[in-house]
């Protein structure tokens, strides 16, 4: 059994980075670390034009990726959320799972998670936002018939946050 972990961070070794290993390590099975910026992957046009052929008409990494996707035998989808929703990289790849929707159910039944991390001030409750992030994961999850484990939302790196930053 194969778990594909994605994430979406753009920071090397990230808390989302870091938080997506531990759980690939801890399930003791064979495991691939995917780093959404080592890709390059446009968003979804809405063309349809994956309909015919089940693969997207887009030229770059989004096939291989769909492959890998394909391939696994459970996912865990790593995020963060800028402006209390999903990251646009994060999202893109979401996105471009599309085609492994026409014809054959490639994840019904597999299981699959979510890990999103948030930088928020304390003044503000973590949830709703962290939580859009993870529904976002959730519901792509649970449209493609997965079997929706959980998740885990922590705190990201507050450094980028002006008045943290002044104090």
């Amino acid at each position: 059994m194969k778990v594909l972990g994605v994430s979406g961070s753009p920071i090397r070794n990230s808390n989302t980075d870091r938080a997506l290993k531990l759980a690939l390590e801890s399930t003791g099975l064979e495991t691939e670390f995917i780093k959404l910026t080592d890709y390059t992957i446009e968003p979804c046009r809405a063309c349809l034009g994956c309909r015919k052929t089940g693969q997207c008409v887009i030229k770059d990494d989004g096939f291989e990726l769909t492959e890998k996707v394909k391939e696994s035998d459970a996912l865990i989808i790593a995020g963060y959320t800028p402006y209390s929703t999903l990251d646009s990289r994060t999202k893109a790849f979401i996105e471009r799972l599309y085609p492994n929707r026409h014809g054959i159910a490639h994840m019904k039944g597999k299981p699959g998670g979510a890990i999103v991390t948030y930088c928020i001030p304390k003044s503000i409750p973590m949830f709703p936002a962290s939580q859009n992030g993870v529904d976002a994961i959730k519901y792509y999850m649970m449209e493609e018939e997965m079997d929706y484990v959980g998740d885990v939302q922590i705190l990201g790196n507050m450094l980028g946050y002006l008045p943290t930053i002044k104090s």
